[in-house]
């Protein structure tokens, strides 16, 4: 991707055209009123010297040659470049030359000749070259009475002083100045010798870096010089989609930015092209969010509040912790119990969870080669059946633990007991009540597990996945979903939470050198990831299959899961408030990069949800654009950010090879492009999924949308949070020289952290 490095210049306002009028039209006239049957101009020839005026008369007669008295004239002047008349016959020297002035009245014209001399200084501008003007070349200015010493002339084009390179008296050599982030227009250009000025000369200039670009292309700018767009004027209708981005990873960076645009004064503005297609009205609500759905969402909520929580422990006295490595005394769950037996089982406290548990005895219900079922003695009747425990059993071996392990590596097997550790407990219930009555966990994992029992006494040391035990009428803690209706959920919460066992086992002790625990939208966002493909393998699809509205939201219902509402989260992102209200400042002001519990106060609904949903679409996107293109297709993507060494938006773009900034603004893009404009380049693209389609199926308040702006003058003010972009969509039929400037509120360079990026979408 080439970078942006247009510049352009100010728009000037200039006595260009036709001449003003000294009244209304004429109206008809009255039926005894003389008819006009000549008209003669005073002097019929005259001169005038640039930057002064001379005035000219016409006389009105009728028929028989008596005047007319008060008539309505219209002056004209045939070169307004050279000369400009008013309404009052007040001629204005411009540039040397002659034009014709006419007055005319009720069909009857006059005329007059007027010779524009040099002004009597001396100082003469006759010619200059090239035409147009382009920014940052050289020109020539011709003429007479410039000093022979460059230094002495001074010469400005639009008020601004152009560098001199030599000079004699006839000619002088200079480089254009650039003029600011201005279109393509008509500009005054005059020469001073020391005190003594020239005439004016009004001359066409073109900025610097002017676009021509296909349709499909992106281009982006990396610095100041490429916060100027200048799009080039046109007769066809065209469109462009331009993103003002944020790649800071701070989620506390809020940067305001200011989009300007100008347009060359002799040209019409354009209004924005708004096609049906583009605003469609709402095809269908939002389906409601069912019972199902509402406990995964509590469950999200609380998990990310306890992925805050983890951080803050994994980033403190945890950081020293990891190096302590397990050993065989402190392993819970060992290798060769049998069905029946009871072990001790510790579940770590939500808060303290290295040094505050509490002790469980847990029985073994059932034993596989892939997991080992646990459940609490102490939990309440009702629970889980055997044939439920059976079933959660099979969908985990036949579906979730190969699908994951393909993606993001195989588990840690620090008990040795080759087992992946499912412990069904009312601690689950009771520990997230009495922590916050909105702490609705169904299912957790915790990486002090992974810390040796001498250092952290909460610890198993091994691979534990904590599920809450079935309680409709809350017993022990909040109310659940029947014993059917959990185990529904749970199938979506083992595919999610198996990948946090694979993520923090490859960061903890016993494990390669230096791998680091990602932050948590990274951690949540493969966790999502790994909903979508395990329900695809569940419901045999497969990725690249372009799915649209029906299968994003299980509309009608095919599975009682709902394997990929991850497009929840991006709906709230794009702003949904309420079927009919929007969130003022989505989706720039919102950030995916963070929990709410780790300071994401960004006014977008749900901001926890959209760490892990539109995590989720950056990586879907990634998967999507480089998967083909690697050996292992896009679980190859996935491994290395598990087994990643840096953090972050560092270990996506070691993992892609590409910078970051350039895969944020593609993905940016595709958000608002996959699918509304067909045929574009597969950067832009989602191809497991129908982003317009599956837009047109959700509220208006739920979809993208970009701010609507024609090839006009506009300004706009916006702050982008870290992460996001703020969407223009810039489009008109036939336009003329524009450009579109984006600045911080002062009117100054945008940090080093932004970029400005566009997309030619017809």
């Amino acid at each position: 991707m080439a970078s942006v490095t247009a510049r352009g210049l100010a728009a000037l306002a200039l006595g260009m055209g036709l001449a003003g009028c000294g009244g209304d039209a004429a109206s008809p006239a009255d039926p005894g009123s003389p008819t006009v049957a000549s008209v003669v101009v005073s002097p019929e020839a005259t001169s005038v010297e640039t930057g002064k005026t001379t005035r000219l008369t016409a006389r009105v007669e009728d028929a028989s040659g008596a005047p007319i008295q008060n008539p309505v004239i219209t002056w004209l002047s045939s070169d307004p470049a050279k000369a400009t008349v008013d309404g009052s016959g007040l001629v204005s020297g411009v540039a040397v030359g002659s034009v014709t002035v006419t007055a005319t009245v009720e069909g009857k014209r006059g005329a007059a000749s007027v010779t524009v001399n040099p002004p009597a200084s001396g100082v003469v501008l006759t010619s200059i070259s090239p035409s147009p003007l382009l920014e940052g070349q050289p020109a020539t200015l011709t003429g007479s009475g410039f000093g022979l010493v460059p230094s002495n002339n001074k010469v400005t084009i639009d008020g601004y002083t152009a560098p001199v390179t030599a000079s004699s008296a006839t000619s002088i050599q200079i480089l254009v100045p650039f003029t600011g982030c201005k279109p393509a227009r008509t500009v005054d250009v005059q020469v001073r010798l020391l005190a003594t000025p020239s005439n004016v000369i009004l001359q066409p200039i073109h900025p610097a870096g002017v676009l021509t670009m296909s349709v499909g292309e992106q281009l982006m700018g990396r610095d100041p010089a490429g916060f100027c767009i200048q799009l080039p004027a046109s007769p066809a209708a065209e469109a462009y989609l331009i993103g003002v981005q944020s790649t800071s990873e701070l989620l506390t960076t809020l940067t305001p930015a200011v989009v300007a645009s100008a347009v060359d004064p002799a040209a019409a503005p354009a209004a924005p092209l708004i096609s049906a297609s583009l605003q469609a009205p709402p095809s269908g609500p939002t389906p409601a969010i069912s019972r199902l759905e509402s406990s995964r969402l509590r469950q999200r909520t609380a998990e990310a509040r306890l992925r805050a929580i983890d951080t803050r422990f994994l980033s403190g006295p945890g950081a020293s912790l990891r190096a302590a490595g397990p050993t065989a005394s402190g392993v819970s769950i060992p290798a060769g119990l049998q069905i029946g037996d009871q072990v001790p089982v510790r579940v770590p406290a939500i808060q303290g969870q290295c040094s505050t548990y509490t002790a469980i005895t847990a029985v073994v219900r059932r034993i596989t080669a892939r997991s080992i079922w646990l459940e609490d003695l102490a939990n309440p009747s009702g629970g889980f059946t055997a044939a439920h425990l059976q079933s959660l059993n099979n969908f985990f071996d036949a579906s979730a633990y190969d699908t994951d392990v393909d993606y993001f590596g195989a588990p840690n097997d620090l008990d040795r007991n080759g087992r992946i550790a499912f412990v069904v407990t009312r601690e689950v219930n009771r520990q997230s009540a009495a922590y916050d009555s909105l702490f609705n966990l169904a299912a957790f994992v915790r990486p002090v597990n992974n810390i040796a029992t001498s250092a952290c006494p909460s610890s198993n040391e091994g691979e534990i996945i904590y599920l809450h035990t079935p309680d409709p009428s809350g017993r022990v803690g909040y109310p659940t979903e029947t014993a059917d209706e959990d185990a529904d959920l749970l199938l979506l919460l083992m595919a999610h939470e198996f990948v946090h066992v694979i993520q923090f086992g490859h960061a903890m002790p016993g494990n390669p050198a230096g791998t680091v625990v990602q932050p948590n939208w990274l951690i949540e966002a493969q966790a999502t990831l790994a909903e979508e493909v395990v329900g695809h393998r569940v419901s045999g699809r497969a990725v690249g299959q372009n799915y649209g509205f029906s299968v994003a939201y299980n509309e009608p219902m095919t599975t009682p899961v709902d394997w990929y509402r991850a497009f929840g989260g991006l709906s709230y992102y794009f702003g949904r408030n309420t079927p009919t209200s929007r969130v003022p400042g989505a989706p720039e002001q919102c950030t995916w990069l963070g929990l709410e519990y780790e300071g994401n106060n960004g006014p977008c609904l749900g901001n926890d949800l959209i760490a892990y949903d539109v995590g989720w679409s950056f990586l879907r996107w990634l998967s999507d654009r480089y998967g083909p293109s690697l050996s292992l297709g896009e679980k190859a993507v996935h491994r290395a950010l598990v087994d990643s060494r840096v953090k972050g938006f560092a270990a996506v773009s070691a993992a892609i090879g590409v910078p970051i900034d350039v895969l944020l603004a593609q993905w940016a893009a595709a958000l608002y492009v996959d699918d509304r404009y067909p045929g574009m380049p597969a950067g832009l693209t989602f191809p497991s999924w129908n982003m317009f389609d599956i837009d047109q199926g959700k509220y208006a308040t739920s979809r993208l949308t970009p701010r609507e702006r024609g090839f006009g003058t506009f300004t706009d003010q916006v702050s982008v949070r870290a992460g996001s972009t703020a969407y223009f969509r810039v489009s008109g039929a036939g336009h003329g020289g524009t450009a579109i400037r984006v600045r911080d509120s002062s009117g100054g360079d945008l940090p080093a952290w932004m970029r400005v990026w566009i997309v030619r979408l017809q």
